[in-house]
């Protein structure tokens, strides 16, 4: 199977939940952070994440883009593309 590089996510800064859908987040966020592999912590990454977004809708090349953020956020450029994968994930709750 081929994998999808030029496909841009669109995300909107509003997001509708039930309540009901809330708290069975907050009950299995353990559970959820496991299967997406990422921790509380990748919060500090979210303006990093938004100026990706902002980028991959201009167009830029990837690669230009992690070297980029990599030098703006003080990352390795390796630890960019694994961050921007990860808030990227997909997973069945």
């Amino acid at each position: 199977m081929a994998q999808k590089y030029n496909k841009i996510p669109k995300f909107s800064k509003n997001f509708e939940i039930s309540g009901y859908h809330w708290l069975f987040f907050v009950l299995n966020q353990k559970e959820i952070c496991a299967k997406l592999g990422i921790t509380m912590a990748y919060i500090k990454h979210l303006p990093m994440f938004n100026e990706y977004l902002d980028l991959q809708s201009h167009n830029e090349k990837k690669t230009y883009v992690y070297e980029y953020l990599g030098g703006k956020y003080g990352m390795h450029t390796s630890s960019v593309r694994r961050v921007i994968s990860r808030l990227l994930r997909v997973v069945s709750v």
